[in-house]
């Protein structure tokens, strides 16, 4: 059992193999992410369980081993494009409803390569700090989990931006900087006692 609670639900699969293998907690995971009081005894979390598995096993070969390198490279893209033409990601690349609504739908995916910030030391440490803790969310929970976190905030980003121009009739454009705090809230909760 090695103090893992995962014998408590009969799942078997490979979501849970890394955690089984590595002696994560997966139920105080998901219990430190989502704020759940009583995991094993509540029914309501054993069907989100009950659902990740399943997706797991039909989607998880799609799954995108690694993903923080691939976010950590589109960073350094966004950077440099931002050092050599500053005007250029709010004119073509960023999330901005109203030139989406124009035709420009390449911005729903674009604005990802937005950088954390314009200083080469700050871009440097928040790379950094992203890479580790994506990769280290990604060890805990798996590829597919961590996949399926980081696109559904891209898309709740998205929807947020859509609906706060359908309210208000002002297109913010916003990049990925509230991802990146979701990660690092998910880490928080994830590892408290990192220091």
């Amino acid at each position: 059992n090695n103090g893992c609670l995962l014998n408590f639900y009969e799942i078997p699969g490979k979501l849970f193999d890394s955690a089984r293998e590595k002696n994560y907690d997966v139920h105080q995971s998901f219990q430190g992410i989502y704020g759940f009081r009583n995991v094993v005894n509540d029914t309501g979390t054993e069907e989100v369980m009950k659902w990740l598995y399943k997706a797991e096993r039909r989607f998880g070969k799609y799954a995108i081993s690694n993903l923080m390198k691939y976010i950590v490279f589109l960073y350094v893209i966004g950077f440099i494009l931002t050092m050599t033409a500053p005007d250029f990601y709010y004119g073509w690349l960023a999330l901005d409803v109203q030139k989406i609504l124009q035709g420009q739908v390449w911005r729903l995916v674009t604005f990802l390569i937005q950088p954390p910030d314009s200083n080469v030391f700050f871009v440097l440490i928040s790379v950094y700090l992203y890479y580790m803790i994506g990769t280290s969310l990604e060890n805990t929970w798996g590829s597919f989990l961590f996949n399926l976190y980081f696109f559904m905030g891209i898309l709740f980003n998205i929807l947020a931006v859509v609906l706060f121009y359908l309210i208000t009739g002002v297109s913010y454009p916003i990049g990925i900087e509230y991802i990146n705090q979701s990660l690092f809230f998910a880490f928080a909760a994830m590892y408290p006692n990192m220091q």
